[in-house]
Parts: structure tokens; sequence; C-alpha cells
């Protein structure tokens, strides 16, 4: 009888699963599927751009590959929303601070950085 893995706990000790399922472990084909994803839309991206490729195509395809791998974590229970992040969680954990109270003090500062990224973009496509 094989063993059943348990599923990740987030720093409250929460199952990382979506609610009432619990995470399957990924098949031999859930894990070579997006890296055959990959290799395939990079072929396509070079047949079809050949060197002009590296300009941004290819770039898509990465993103696309990924949005590819976590839906397959998606199929297989895992949610996407919470962290995975292992410093962050494992120093959350060290210090005993729950997640909802580092949110809280660090989400004005993410939003800085947003908003400062988002002006520095608009100003470097104006001055370009």
């Amino acid at each position: 009888m094989a063993a059943t893995a348990e599923p990740p706990l987030s720093a409250e000790g929460e199952a990382l699963a979506r609610p009432g399922r619990r995470p399957r472990p990924p098949s031999l084909l859930d894990a070579v599927l997006p890296i055959v994803v990959l290799i395939g839309l990079l072929a396509l991206t070079i047949a079809f751009f050949g060197i002009d490729a590296t300009n941004g195509p290819l770039q898509v395809a990465l993103l696309l590959s990924a949005a590819f791998a976590s839906l397959i974590a998606f199929k297989n229970g895992m949610n996407l929303f919470i962290p995975t992040s292992a410093v962050v969680m494992g120093g959350l954990a060290i210090a005993r601070v729950p997640y909802g109270r580092y949110l809280r003090w660090v989400w004005p500062l993410l939003a800085m950085l947003a908003a400062l990224t988002i002006l520095t973009l608009g100003a470097a496509a104006l001055l370009a």
C-alpha cells in the first residue's frame, strides 16, 4: 500500500490545497509535459521568427509555458494563491509572525514599488 503524501502547509499550518481537495503528487507526465511544451514553443518561435526571436517572442513562450505548468499544478489540487517563497515563509515561521500580519505590514511597500515601477516604465516609454 502506498503512503499518501501530506499537503504542504503555510506558516499558520493551513493546507495549501484548494478547499475540500487534497493535492495529488504529480505524475511523470505532469512533470515532463511543461518541459515538452516549453521546448515545442521555443522551436516554433525560432522557426517562425528566426534570429529575431530573441527580441520578444521567446519571452512570450516562457510565459505561456509557466502558465501551462501552473494549470497542471491547479489540476493536481494545489492552491495557486498561497505564497510559496520558502525564504519568506521560513522566516515568518521562525519569527512566529502570522502571514496576515506580514501582509498588512508589507502591502504599502509593495504598492509603492509597483507605482514607482509603473511611473518609471511610463516615463521611459514617453522619452524613447
